[in-house]
């Protein structure tokens, strides 16, 4: 392993331990006393005894070590009939066909500016990081179909993004931070984080008072098809609430860390995502010219009128099979994140016709692992989405980029149509090139680190969190001149 960098993300050493040793259904990793021990599951028939058959509950280690970000009552965190509770009142407004009636044209609308912003970038020629001004637009996006609010951060500060921003790199493995577990301990580190969890709860407090107190709530309400997600969620809280006061503490703060929760995970998500979409076709361009195909077949060549086409009809972007494939197999090779659980005395996993308890060491179900077994997917760290185009079929259990089973991501149809749209509008008009080398022959050093071959090359994952590209995958970007460029 001393020939990989140091900083490469966990799920991807774990697949190369996996390798190296010849390693099947589950094992056994002890690092003390850099952590305590953990059993990794690399089979998705294991995975799924866990995920699906029963549903061991979420790690409260890792949650805790998130909770700056995720706040106290997050639906990822949760466990048990809390966690039932937060899902009923927050699974309507995710539904995809609640977010295809509703958020399409705002989110073609922020996709609009990053155009923009990808235009000025092609005149000047200059190298930009994509995640950041992908972070930007997923927030931008969350916030529409969330909050029904435009937090206009891909053209201005906002305080609750940039409180939101500072505290992600006050968090233990950002650059600024160190991974030194003592650093928790430090005075500055907690007085940093206090500083901008205050921030976002000031912020939130007034969106929520603004929103629920004013008399003109109850005609928003009456729209029904127009309500977002913190909306309905205020529905479903007062049908539990049986007629007693519903906005009322209890809501306020439940509401306040589903938001930065939503912020978190879903802005994450898609701008890693698309980072990677956009390395891997310009590594694949024969791709591209079969996605420019399909747009035209299903918009029109023209592509000043794609934007107004998907106002209108939203369900345009069922009609794109090979763009959803394209999608898959992005996540497939980087998943942004997978699932940590702790054990059960109440449930047991067999595997090789062995019954083996759960209770013991926490869980870590990689999904990175899983998803590049040759077991399961022919020549597995290629890139190769027509593996996800019929007639070609994999197990349903090896792909879990979102993880699967009733504690699956809440957000995954949103990350999913907020993809499809930044694709269908980008990639005809503009080209994507990686600028790691040509970076690194500016600064005059290895400012990027080294190439992962198989693994994403210079734009390797690293962990802040989630799993990010190495040096936010800087990029030259240009216009495409010919319907085949």
């Amino acid at each position: 392993m001393k020939k990989y960098p140091t900083d490469l993300h966990p799920q991807v050493v774990m697949t190369l331990i996996t390798r190296e040793y010849n390693l099947t259904g589950f094992w056994y990793l002890d690092t003390w006393p850099i952590s305590s021990p953990i059993v990794i599951v690399i089979d998705p028939m294991v995975a799924a005894q866990i995920t699906q058959k029963s549903v061991l509950p979420k790690s409260a280690h890792i949650m805790k070590s998130a909770s700056h970000l995720l706040g106290k009552r997050s639906i990822v965190s949760a466990n048990g009939g809390d966690w039932k509770s937060l899902r009923t009142m927050f699974n309507p407004g995710f539904s995809s066909s609640h977010l295809i009636a509703t958020a399409v044209p705002g989110m073609v609308d922020d996709i609009g500016i990053f155009v923009q912003k990808l235009s000025s970038y092609a005149d000047s020629g200059e190298i930009v990081c994509m995640f950041k001004p992908a972070m930007l637009l997923a927030i931008d996006m969350i916030g529409r179909v969330v909050m029904d609010t435009d937090f206009n951060s891909q053209r201005d500060e906002n305080l609750l993004v940039n409180a939101f921003a500072n505290q992600v790199l006050w968090t233990p493995g950002a650059p600024s931070v160190s991974l030194n577990p003592f650093i928790l301990l430090n005075p500055v580190y907690k007085y940093m984080n206090w500083k901008y969890e205050r921030q976002m709860y000031s912020f939130l407090e007034d969106y929520l008072e603004r929103r629920f107190s004013s008399s003109s709530n109850n005609e928003k309400q009456k729209l029904g098809r127009k309500l977002r997600v913190i909306d309905i969620a205020l529905e479903m809280y007062a049908g539990e609430k049986m007629g007693r006061s519903i906005f009322d503490k209890e809501f306020r703060k439940t509401a306040m860390d589903n938001i930065r929760t939503f912020i978190f995970a879903g802005h994450d998500t898609v701008s890693s995502t698309i980072c990677h979409i956009y390395q891997l076709l310009s590594e694949h361009p024969n791709f591209v010219i079969r996605l420019k195909a399909e747009y035209d077949n299903t918009f029109g060549s023209d592509l000043t009128q794609t934007s107004q086409i998907l106002k209108r009809n939203p369900n345009k972007l069922s009609e794109l099979p090979l763009t959803t494939a394209v999608i898959k197999e992005a996540l497939r090779l980087n998943p942004p994140a997978s699932s940590v659980r702790s054990g059960d005395p109440k449930i047991q996993i067999t595997y090789n016709g062995k019954i083996y308890d759960t209770v013991g060491p926490e869980i870590w179900i990689c999904s990175h692992t899983i998803q590049r077994s040759a077991n399961s997917y022919p020549s597995p760290d290629s890139f190769d989405p027509d593996r996800f185009l019929p007639p070609n079929t994999s197990p349903p259990d090896a792909f879990r980029p979102f993880e699967r089973g009733p504690r699956n991501c809440i957000g995954l149809d949103m990350a999913m149509m907020e993809l499809k749209l930044i694709m269908v509008l980008t990639l005809r008009e503009f080209k994507f090139d990686l600028a790691y080398e040509d970076l690194n022959a500016i600064k005059g050093d290895r400012e990027h680190g080294q190439k992962v071959d198989g693994f994403g090359g210079w734009g390797y994952q690293t962990l802040l969190l989630n799993a990010r590209p190495k040096g936010e995958m800087p990029m030259r970007i240009s216009r495409r001149i010919t319907s085949s460029s």
